[in-house]
């Protein structure tokens, strides 16, 4: 059995007209009409190209933007996108670890404050965003690494950019909220901030949204960036602004 016979066979069967008849244009039979006009409007054969699409496959496969849903996007895009997350045991080690260090080794710095020390807490809170901030410096590699496979993969009508963005957004807050929360705790409690729950969490609150907003940033800086020397160029000012 060679190609050549199976190609011959197959231009022989049911299947192979069916697909050359939707690829026709005009194909339609006696209730066709003009693209534009009122009867074609709404109608269950849809245009495109000028090419008349006439099965249900032909119509999901051609006939629309992207072959799948958005939920349907999202729900395959939040899978493997936790997976390329979650593998990366080296990434999120690093990540905590280094909230545990630093949250240590500044909370002793200024272990304690009291009252009066009310310029030093303001500090020691700027600090703490701000390093938080910059801590989100890595997340501009895995972006330019993984820029090349998203645009081709949007490009092919895979999926939308816009699931793919709130996709990356929704897996990074688990992450973003284990490093606020163990570096906000220790330095909350260790400097000697006010003892009230509520400021507690308005402090890792302040601290959550200032982490997740750089992530967001930075990504966007490594997909416009055309290479990663030019990304981390534009990444310092952006987030000392």
């Amino acid at each position: 059995l060679t190609t050549e016979a199976l190609g011959a066979a197959f231009r022989k069967s049911t299947q192979f007209r069916q697909l050359t008849q939707e690829s026709e244009p005009g194909v339609a039979g006696s209730g066709s009409a003009t693209p534009g006009t009122p009867s074609s409007i709404g109608s269950r054969d849809s245009l495109k190209g000028g090419v008349k699409l006439t099965s249900r496959f032909a119509q999901k496969q051609y006939g629309e933007t992207y072959a799948r849903s958005f939920a349907e996007q999202m729900r395959l895009l939040l899978e493997r996108q936790w997976r390329l997350t979650v593998r990366d045991t080296t990434f999120v080690g690093s990540r905590e670890s280094q909230s545990i260090f630093m949250g240590l080794v500044i909370g002793s710095l200024f272990n304690n404050l009291g009252l009066e020390d009310f310029g030093l807490k303001i500090g020691v809170a700027l600090y703490a965003a701000i390093f938080l901030a910059f801590s989100n410096f890595a997340e501009i590699p895995i972006a330019v690494e993984l820029k090349n496979v998203v645009f081709k993969q949007t490009a092919a009508g895979f999926y939308s950019t816009y699931a793919y963005a709130c996709a990356v957004a929704v897996v990074t807050l688990p992450l973003i909220l284990i490093v606020v929360g163990i570096f906000g705790t220790l330095l909350y409690w260790i400097v000697g901030l006010a003892d009230d729950v509520g400021r507690y969490f308005f402090f890792l609150l302040m601290l959550y949204g200032t982490s997740l907003a750089m992530s967001v940033i930075f990504r966007c800086i490594a997909f416009v960036a055309p290479n990663m020397e030019i990304a981390q160029v534009f990444a310092g000012p952006t987030a000392s602004i």
